[in-house]
């Protein structure tokens, strides 16, 4: 018994039950959404559309999360220094490039949306733009 109360009141088992848990609920909730698309859509053709774009946010979201760790990780040892100075350095030099990153990144997406519509076969080339 004593055991499982040091488990209990153990942070790290603590914080894996509370990840585990929203997980789960994540989880059922992405289960709901496609469930609710299957429904809601009209044909198979409209619901593989928004398949494929979610596929591709998810493409884009894998590149964009490790950017996001790689800043966390240098502003956390600039803050775990102290150092408050680097923080609004890396502040600056990251918001500059992602800005420029970011407007090349959405124009070269609009130039290519003719191919990138017709290799994922959506009906629109502005499915694409919104994406």
């Amino acid at each position: 018994m004593n055991f499982l109360k040091t488990l209990v009141n153990h942070r790290f088992i603590s914080a894996t039950f509370w990840m585990f848990v929203a997980t789960g609920i994540s989880n059922v909730g992405n289960y709901l959404f496609h469930l609710l698309m299957i429904v809601m859509m009209s044909s198979p053709k409209i619901f593989g559309e928004l398949e494929s774009a979610i596929a591709l946010l998810y493409i884009l979201y894998v590149p964009l999360m490790t950017l996001s760790l790689v800043i966390i990780k240098f502003v956390s040892v600039a803050k775990g220094k102290g150092d408050d100075i680097a923080v609004a350095s890396l502040y600056h030099y990251f918001n500059k490039r992602l800005l420029i990153g970011g407007a090349g990144l959405t124009l070269l997406i609009i130039l290519l949306s003719p191919v990138i519509s017709s290799f994922l076969h959506f009906s629109s080339l502005m499915m694409v733009v919104f994406l």
